[in-house]
């Protein structure tokens, strides 16, 4: 596939990147984006669903939080949408460089935050910092600051 974060058996691309899917995983996002008519940012593929995900400021904010959520099941013409900029803790994203093609202009800087973030054991037990209080909390216990971000 050359792009894409996978995660639990769902991929997570960039819709700057989208061209870089093979073309049924191109085919079945193009599927969902002309049913929804909402903004969103990042495409979440699963076997049987896609996801059309609106995260924050994606680009200035190292960790965005996810904004909105709009998933549409295998053969289904209706979705669920999720909410969430109201949550006190939404879910957050790592490792964004990971969504967008080799020559996104900003690829290479978001990179090297991960990187840094690696060798200071961020990362650790991924699962357990999924959300915005998640990952402060992890900063806040390795005595970190990542600049750009509460």
């Amino acid at each position: 596939m050359g792009v894409g974060k996978s995660v639990r058996g769902a991929v997570y691309v960039h819709r700057s990147a989208l061209h870089l899917l093979d073309g049924s995983k191109q085919v079945a996002v193009f599927r969902a984006q002309a049913l929804y008519d909402g903004d969103w940012n990042v495409a979440r593929i699963e076997a049987h669903r896609i996801g059309l995900l609106l995260y924050r400021d994606f680009d200035r904010d190292p960790f965005p939080a996810l904004a909105r959520s709009w998933v549409l099941a295998e053969g289904s013409t209706t979705a669920a949408e999720t909410d969430y900029t109201h949550r006190i803790n939404p879910p957050i994203l790592h490792r964004k460089e990971l969504l967008v093609a080799d020559d996104h202009p900003l690829r290479a800087e978001w990179a090297e935050l991960t990187s840094s973030l690696v060798a200071a054991s961020a990362f650790m037990d991924a699962h357990r910092i999924g959300t915005r209080r998640q990952w402060a909390s992890r900063l806040d216990s390795l005595g970190l600051h990542v600049e750009g971000w509460p």
